[in-house]
């Protein structure tokens, strides 16, 4: 796993709130302008967001993908990985 980096590309309170254990908090718009350079182009990135609805997650991994990065959208988001039991992180458990 330690080749694996999960990226919440949501804004930080979300982040803060809720979110898939281990993962860290880098908006979609913070990506963009720059915090990709901090990124370790070895690893494998995957970014997710909130659910199927939400297209942060796929955006964020194209760009990724045009920098460079091995990089994949889990689109489930938030929604799935939680309704799947799965363990998360956050203020509100």
């Amino acid at each position: 796993m330690h080749d694996i980096l999960v990226v919440n590309v949501l804004e930080e309170d979300a982040y803060r709130h809720s979110h898939i254990k281990g993962s860290v908090s880098i908006s979609l718009e913070k990506l963009i302008h720059g915090e990709y350079l901090k990124l370790d182009k070895s690893k494998k990135i995957v970014t997710y967001c909130a659910s199927y609805q939400c297209t942060a997650s796929r955006q964020a991994a194209q760009f990724l993908k045009e920098k460079g990065f091995d990089s994949y959208a889990y689109e489930g988001g938030m929604k799935e990985w939680k309704e799947s039991g799965l363990p998360v992180e956050g203020e509100n458990q």
